[in-house]
């Protein structure tokens, strides 16, 4: 983008809300999320469909283990990326379902925190596995584990409000950020 449009800033924020207002009026451009059907003013693409996976210390002992296993995944402590500050999940639906359970030490505010946290030994938190394998490719000492019980998968979308549909700039942005992340979906699952 840099090179295309040297003067150009990005401005990235926090996502407070998955309601279409800022896109509505104009205080964002775009949205990238995981949410339910857009409304009728706000067209969405797929960018790709992710799933999470467990992550921790490449160098810690269940790092170096073939496969996490349910018990691995019972009895370590786990943090949890929460934007809204939430301890539970789908992970602890699922395991209710088969009566086990996990123990969240820590809630922390975004994926990327997360990883970082799992750095530190016998610690797990589940990351989009998109996430994870740009962490990793980039040098970051994380290992992946699939997680050894069913998880729904997450389709991230690029949202826009209609009014910037036909718009060259954002059209431009639109597919440079298609064009950013098609790397990022391309790389295997650990």
């Amino acid at each position: 983008m840099a090179d295309e449009a040297p003067e150009v800033r990005l401005r990235f924020v926090r996502q407070d809300s998955k309601e279409p207002d800022l896109l509505r009026g104009g205080s964002i451009d775009l949205d990238v999320m995981v949410a339910g059907p857009p409304p009728p003013d706000v067209h969405a693409s797929t960018l790709f469909t992710d799933h999470f996976v467990a992550v921790v210390a490449a160098d810690s002992e269940v790092g170096r283990a073939p496969r996490l296993t349910l018990d691995d995944l019972c009895r370590l402590p786990h943090v949890s990326a929460s934007r809204r500050g939430l301890a539970r999940g789908p992970l602890d639906d699922a395991l209710e379902r088969i009566g086990r359970s996990r123990r969240v030490v820590a809630i922390l505010p975004t994926y990327a925190v997360g990883a970082l946290m799992a750095l530190e030994q016998d610690v797990i938190c589940l990351v989009p596995r998109v996430t994870t394998a740009h962490l990793v490719e980039r040098g970051v000492p994380l290992r992946c584990h699939e997680v050894p019980v069913d998880l729904p998968t997450a389709d991230v979308e690029l949202r826009w409000h209609r009014r910037v549909n036909d718009d060259p700039s954002s059209r431009w942005l639109r597919g440079c950020v298609r064009e950013a992340i098609r790397p990022l979906t391309a790389i295997p699952s650990a």
